[in-house]
């Protein structure tokens, strides 16, 4: 088995992750960022397929992090940035391109509820 592998990780708290910040699963532990950023996307209008993106726009933080191999999708982390905690969660990816001819963001609204 795989000791690590990079995920996609969104930041749900207030905090930008950058390449180098450690990852902790109740103060354990378990990676490290390797790149992150704050990315603009428009907030979209309607749910799933039907969505299409809206006149308002926001942003967001995501991360990619190298993480133990057995962490899933939905697990719930805690990033160090700049000595405080971030909450952040494991997800599938950061966009969906099923709403063709517009990607969408996959957006976490709280820790372990996707959008």
């Amino acid at each position: 088995m795989v000791p690590r592998m990079i995920q996609p990780v969104a930041v749900t708290g207030a905090g930008v992750a950058r390449a180098g910040c450690e990852v902790y699963i109740d103060k354990t532990l378990v990676g490290n960022v390797t790149s992150g950023t704050v990315v603009p996307y428009w907030k979209p209008e309607g749910y799933g397929i039907m969505s299409k993106p809206g006149a308002q726009s926001e942003r967001r933080a995501i991360c990619l992090a190298y993480l133990d191999a057995d962490l899933r999708e939905g697990q719930e982390l805690q990033i160090q940035v700049r000595n405080r905690w971030v909450l952040a969660v494991i997800t599938e990816r950061h966009l969906a391109g099923e709403a063709a001819p517009f990607a969408r963001p996959i957006l976490v609204e709280k820790v372990g509820s996707y959008v």
